[in-house]
């Protein structure tokens, strides 16, 4: 079972590295100015400024980048036990990346397609970001490395909820035919549900198998 897991880390390694590849190259190359999501915006909210919301949503990206890609080697074992100080300082990295993201994230949410539904739910879903990766640093603070382990499970889950927000987006537009703006609304909740779900469904797996 611990061979298993330990490999069970590369597939979510790649993963992160390809949306992180496909995040900076669609928002910095492909598309730097955002046009094409903001001409799905049908009303332009009052006090938006757009210069500074392209701002925000940069500043939010590279921070997500950041903690997507420092997460999975949070969890690789052998980083772990044989190199503490590497393994440390990308936790630190990954919990900066978090605690900075908060007020871009919150300022972009203000101005989230959809209207105040998708704002709820993106604000939702930025305070359990903050809440479990604060809970994940608390606990290790405390020398409670297995509830630091359950509590980075929950918070990377979090990290990965853009990931399937784009995921869910496609396929309500694609297969379910529901237009842009309704099918967005509904992927900005489910993103961090089903995200959350998967990890509690996980953490219960491994305490079973007492190998968490």
């Amino acid at each position: 079972m611990r061979k298993k897991s330990s490999w069970a880390i590369y597939p979510l390694l790649f993963v992160a590295l390809m949306w992180a590849l496909h995040t900076l190259t669609k928002n910095f190359w492909t598309d730097p100015e955002f046009v094409k999501f903001l001409m799905y915006k049908s009303t332009i909210p009052v006090g938006f400024n757009q210069e500074l919301w392209t701002l925000a949503v940069r500043v939010h990206i590279l921070l997500a980048v950041v903690a997507i890609l420092a997460g999975p080697l949070g969890f690789v074992k052998k980083i772990r036990v044989q190199r503490p100080a590497i393994h440390r300082a990308v936790g630190k990295l990954y919990i900066g990346s978090v605690l900075l993201n908060t007020l871009p994230a919150l300022y972009v949410a203000l101005y989230a397609t959809g209207g105040w539904i998708a704002t709820a739910g993106f604000f939702l879903l930025n305070g359990i970001w903050l809440y479990s990766t604060m809970l994940a640093y608390r606990t290790i603070r405390r020398g409670q490395v297995e509830a630091h382990r359950v509590w980075m499970i929950r918070s990377y889950a979090v990290t990965l909820a853009n990931n399937t927000l784009y995921v869910v987006n496609i396929a309500l537009t694609m297969l379910v035919s529901l237009d842009y703006v309704t099918a967005y609304v509904i992927a900005v909740w489910a993103c961090w549900i089903i995200n959350l779900v998967v990890a509690e469904g996980y953490i219960r797996i491994r305490r079973r198998t007492q190998s968490l």
